[in-house]
């Protein structure tokens, strides 16, 4: 009998503390990771909800004045890692927007529409994974429109 208490009491305290995260906490570990896994950018995150993600990158390099926009709705794609090192991967297609300017490069500045998201290691082994699968997750919380018919 005693052993029976501890095994059901060990099962309800893991089963109690293993939870999946909120909106606001995937919401906090997205924008930190976008602003911490920068590489040679400093980004501004301007909007994070599970329907929209919008940042900017702005370059660190002196008398540089690029910076490239980026807008998305997270819950329009299902988000993998991708075959390329670093990429995070929309498996439906182009639906990041991209405007860059200020490049010296005249052919990169202007908008563009992109189908991955470049989010450096920085010592993160598995770190596209966990973004995917964070994007996934908030992508859950969006409301969808219903359509009348």
């Amino acid at each position: 009998m005693n052993k029976l208490f501890i095994l059901s009491t060990f099962f309800f305290v893991i089963s109690f503390t293993s939870r999946a995260q909120t909106k606001e906490e995937t919401i906090a570990w997205i924008t930190e990771k976008l602003q911490t896994h920068a590489g040679d950018w400093k980004v501004e995150v301007t909007k994070v909800t599970p329907c929209e993600i919008s940042y900017v990158k702005k370059s660190k390099e002196i008398n540089s004045y690029e910076s490239r926009e980026f807008q998305f709705n997270p819950s329009m794609s299902v988000w993998k890692k991708s075959t390329s090192d670093g990429f995070i991967a929309a498996e439906s297609g182009a639906i990041i927007k991209e405007v860059t300017k200020g490049s010296i490069f005249s052919n990169w500045n202007g908008t563009k529409y992109r189908s991955d998201l470049y989010l450096p290691k920085q010592g993160v082994l598995d770190i596209e994974e966990r973004f995917a699968k964070a994007l996934n997750h908030l992508a859950t919380f969006c409301e969808k429109k219903k359509e009348t018919f």
